[in-house]
C-alpha cells in the first residue's frame, strides 16, 4: 500500500510501529524492518550508553534487502530528560534515519541530524504545535490524541 508516507519513507505500508517506553526491544524492530514499516523505540528503553551504541549499531547493520523498513528513534526533547543530548549525540553518531520528537521543540534535533538526511516527524497534539514545528523544519506530524479531539495526521 504506497501513500505519500510511505513513499517519502520508502516503507512497504504506511505504518509506524509505536515507540513504546519499556515494551519496544530490539527484536520488535527487527520483525517491523523484515516488515518493511517504520520501527521507532524510545530511546529511554535504553538509559545505558553503550546498550543504546550496540543495538543501534546491531540494527543499522541488517541485511537492507531482508529487512527493508526504516529504524527510527523516539526522542523526549524536554529539557528534563536528562539523557536527551547524549542519546541524540549517539542517535547522530550512528545516523539514524528517522526521529520522533516529543514534549519540546524539536528545533535542535531537525539542526543536527537533517544535514545527514534525516527525517523529523513531531508529536502534536494540537494546530498551534504543528505550527511550530512546521516552522522549525519538521517533516511531518504524529498526531497525538488529546481528549475526544484528534488531529489528523499531516505530511509536510
Amino acid at each position: 500500500m504506497q501513500t505519500v508516507f510511505s513513499q517519502s519513507l520508502n516503507l512497504r505500508a504506511p505504518i509506524v510501529m509505536a515507540p513504546m517506553f519499556l515494551v519496544s526491544n530490539e527484536s520488535m524492530m527487527r520483525e517491523g524492518l523484515r516488515s518493511g514499516i517504520a520501527a521507532t523505540f524510545p530511546t529511554l528503553n535504553y538509559r545505558n550508553d553503550n546498550d543504546l551504541k550496540q543495538v543501534l549499531q546491531r540494527l543499522l547493520s541488517l541485511d537492507k534487502i531482508v529487512y527493508s523498513g526504516m529504524l527510527g528513534v523516539n526522542l523526549i526533547v524536554q529539557e528534563t530528560n536528562i539523557f536527551y543530548k547524549k542519546h541524540l549525540e549517539i542517535c547522530k553518531q550512528a545516523k539514524v534515519p528517522l526521529y520522533i520528537t516529543s514534549l519540546g521543540s524539536p528545533q535542535h534535533v531537525i539542526e543536527e541530524v537533517k544535514p545527514y538526511g534525516a527525517k523529523v516527524y513531531c508529536d502534536v497534539t494540537n494546530m498551534m504545535h504543528a505550527h511550530k514545528a512546521a516552522a522549525v523544519g519538521c517533516d511531518g506530524f504524529i498526531a497525538v490524541g488529546q481528549g475526544q479531539v484528534v488531529m489528523q495526521a499531516h505530511i509536510l
